[in-house]
């Protein structure tokens, strides 16, 4: 996995919260929620990864996006709460997997990333799936819980 630059924003609407994706090759997708990319990688399958958040100062909500090297979504995972901090920091990157912090809560996540549809545990407390069903390619779980310095 990774960095990757290949896809960015346009028609940002801040009241609403939304925007368009758009591919540097591909073109223009769908309308997303969120206003601002935090973060993007490059499986070396050629699918996506990209974190996109929301402008809110005083809610925190994040959506990671997994698309297909065409640029379907496949899965997608939302976090968020209200009246949080949410600042992302990429603690570490593996073949499949990220790890890092959301909530300022010192609690580091794992995002795995797997190659086809299975069933997956439920995520922890502030995630959810965007969508209800039972094949998913997106996890997460909580792997440490750091103690302030």
């Amino acid at each position: 996995m990774q960095q990757s630059s290949q896809y960015s924003l346009i028609d940002i609407d801040m009241k609403r919260n939304t925007s368009r994706l758009v591919h540097s090759e591909l073109g223009v997708f769908e309308e997303t929620e969120g206003t601002s990319i935090e973060a993007q990688f490059l499986l070396s399958d050629r699918r996506n990864l990209i974190w996109i958040g929301d402008s809110s100062p005083y809610d925190a909500f994040i959506r990671i996006l997994l698309l297909d090297p065409h640029g379907k979504l496949l899965d997608a995972i939302e976090g968020g709460a209200a009246l949080a901090d949410g600042i992302l920091k990429i603690v570490s990157t593996g073949e499949n997997s990220v790890d890092f912090e959301y909530y300022q809560n010192e609690i580091v996540y794992r995002l795995e990333v797997a190659s086809g549809r299975s069933f997956r545990l439920p995520l922890p407390w502030g995630w959810r799936y965007r969508n209800f069903g039972w094949g998913h390619q997106l996890a997460i779980r909580q792997i440490e819980a750091r103690k302030p310095s």
